[in-house]
């Protein structure tokens, strides 16, 4: 039986990657302004995402590593 704190980990890991496929697939229409969508000074390349399972523990451990490519100076960037 999985426990409910690792269980919750794989399903947020998955919702991130599909989150993340989805918004980078998605057109958005010059001069908008969407709350939701990230600005274009900062551009996600890459994502990486580790998870370490020990089925005797029950929590787990990793690290989430974004690659970036600033088309600009910034102090504070957006991450969601």
């Amino acid at each position: 039986m999985h426990s409910t704190p690792r269980l919750l980990g794989v399903l947020l890991s998955a919702l991130v990657v599909s989150l993340h496929a989805a918004a980078a697939s998605a057109p958005v229409s010059a001069g908008s302004t969407d709350a939701f969508r990230l600005t274009r000074e900062v551009e996600p390349l890459a994502q990486s995402v580790e998870l370490t399972l020990d089925p005797a523990k029950d929590d787990y451990t990793g690290r989430v590593i974004i690659d970036l490519l600033a088309h600009e100076p910034f102090t504070s960037l957006r991450l969601h």
